[in-house]
């Protein structure tokens, strides 16, 4: 059984869903990082918490990029090897399937950021529109782990 995070946004006592995640997402995985998410209860997503995940997925993609290059070396070393042609070639084609599988989980840290970014930006709409003064951004995006349908009693503000 799969565990999920859930996304919300606040409305009054309202809390309407934004997405949820699977522990195997990397959406799941950069929060799950950086920021505790409580288990069938919420707690609001500041933008700093928000900005802090997006640098986090910027460094994961930076490492993986590295990953990439080590084995695109590898692959070039390859050619000097004494082994048989068929050896260098399946040596390089596990070289590359290791480097397309980097490329997916590339793509999907890209997904993570636009994501996060994209929360973010429901906190800037709402920022600078005069008329919602009456909204807390930092009481205004939550998250939590297995909770579908919260209530304001479900509110932790203190995870970390």
């Amino acid at each position: 059984m799969s565990t999920y995070a859930y996304f919300f946004v606040r409305h009054g006592d309202d809390f309407i869903p934004l997405g949820d995640f699977s522990r195997n997402s990397i959406v799941y995985q950069l929060i799950d990082t950086l920021h505790t998410l409580p288990w069938e209860k919420i707690t609001p997503l500041t933008q700093d918490t928000l900005d802090r995940l997006v640098v986090a997925a910027n460094t994961k993609q930076d490492e993986i990029r590295c990953h990439i290059r080590t084995e695109k070396a590898h692959m070039d070393s390859i050619k000097d090897f004494n082994n048989a042609i068929e050896e260098k070639m399946d040596a390089i084609l596990e070289r590359e399937n290791i480097i397309h599988e980097y490329e997916q989980d590339i793509s999907e840290i890209q997904y993570a950021k636009s994501y996060f970014s994209f929360l973010a930006e429901l906190i800037d709409a709402v920022r600078w529109d005069k008329r919602r003064e009456d909204i807390n951004i930092d009481e205004y995006i939550y998250a939590g782990i297995e909770i579908g349908y919260p209530t304001v009693e479900d509110i932790i503000n203190d995870a970390t």
